[in-house]
């Protein structure tokens, strides 16, 4: 999130007046945040106008928002692993297929923690994905998972360094964040390994074989 400016020139539209000029400028924004514009008006007079803006230094030296949370509120589950932030590999079904396509997703209607998710798609059944991920330490964890559901997504199977963790049918006609207890692991400092497979399809489901993974939560076991 960058520096904007937006400008509007009136160069040939007359605006009249004999004694003063007074107008509404209105800054506008599609969510409850805090706007990070700053408008300026540039004008004319004779010698001895004046304005009754006043200078303010102190908001001209104001730090420019560089981040979506800068600016509106970001909700963001304490301590999760976001998914987005994890590197992807895929496989394809050992029969042939393909692997399908994963991207970052970013939305603030679906509950995603950070406004974000991991999204796969397109993969031919018996694809497999995999997510590697770090533990505060080595222990024994309970492990949620954040997964979207919505009408294109697929019936996944879940596990977790080699320990299978159930199947989901992912289908569902809205889009919606749930999430899902995938049990009690034992898990290494680095490197423990969550792979998801694609196994099929609910019938009323697009074919697009979708899967979203928005974070991973893990709460050790006493």
């Amino acid at each position: 999130m960058g520096a904007t400016t937006n400008s509007r020139y009136r160069i040939l539209d007359g605006i009249p007046l004999e004694k003063e000029l007074r107008f509404d400028m209105e800054l506008w924004h599609w969510a409850a945040t805090r706007i990070d514009y700053a408008p300026a008006g540039f004008w004319y007079a004779r010698p001895g106008g004046g304005c009754n803006v006043a200078p303010d230094p102190a908001a001209a030296a104001r730090k420019v928002s560089r981040l979506r949370s800068d600016v509106v509120e970001v909700f963001r589950i304490p301590g999760a692993l976001e998914a987005e932030a994890l590197v992807p590999e895929l496989a394809p079904p050992e029969d042939g297929g393909s692997a399908g396509r994963v991207e970052v997703q970013t939305a603030a209607s679906y509950g995603w923690s950070d406004e974000a998710q991991l999204w796969w798609m397109d993969g031919a059944l018996g694809a497999r994905l995999g997510l590697g991920f770090d533990a505060p330490a080595q222990g024994r964890y309970r492990v949620t998972a954040r997964l979207t559901r919505a009408n294109d997504y697929a019936r996944v199977g879940l596990a977790l360094n080699s320990v299978a963790a159930g199947e989901w049918d992912r289908y569902h006609p809205v889009v919606e964040s749930t999430d899902v207890e995938l049990g009690e692991f034992e898990l290494i400092a680095a490197h423990n390994l969550l792979v998801v497979t694609l196994v099929g399809r609910n019938p009323a489901a697009l074919p697009r074989h979708m899967f979203g993974l928005d974070a991973l939560v893990l709460t050790a076991v006493p």
